[in-house]
């Protein structure tokens, strides 16, 4: 058990201090605003979620039903002005993609 102890202190020692410093120039890097526009091929989608109560998010329903659009699109719609859209998005390409616009 010593010896197999020996060789990771030894190799932590030996590079661990460059690859740390890598691994946090790298994140550095794309976390940069320029280096998050989408590529053409990109189509993955997360999905947002908020964490309020169940009445809350009946009641935001139940608005926005009446006011003829979906709760996303009005999230969208918030979000997209509160902070824009990345450079070649469109709001209506963004919630046309769903059909929440014709």
């Amino acid at each position: 058990m010593n010896k197999i102890g020996d060789v990771i202190r030894k190799a932590k020692e030996q590079g661990g201090e460059e690859k740390r410093e890598e691994r946090t120039e790298a994140g550095r890097e794309a976390g940069k605003h320029e280096n998050m526009i989408p590529r053409k091929h990109d189509r993955a989608r997360k999905l947002v979620t908020a964490d309020v109560p169940k009445f809350v998010r009946a009641y935001w329903a139940a608005r926005a039903k009446d006011s003829d659009v979906t709760v996303r699109e009005v999230i969208i719609r918030a979000m997209a002005g509160r902070f824009g859209l990345p450079a070649g998005i469109t709001l209506e390409k963004l919630l046309r993609d769903r059909g929440d616009v014709e």
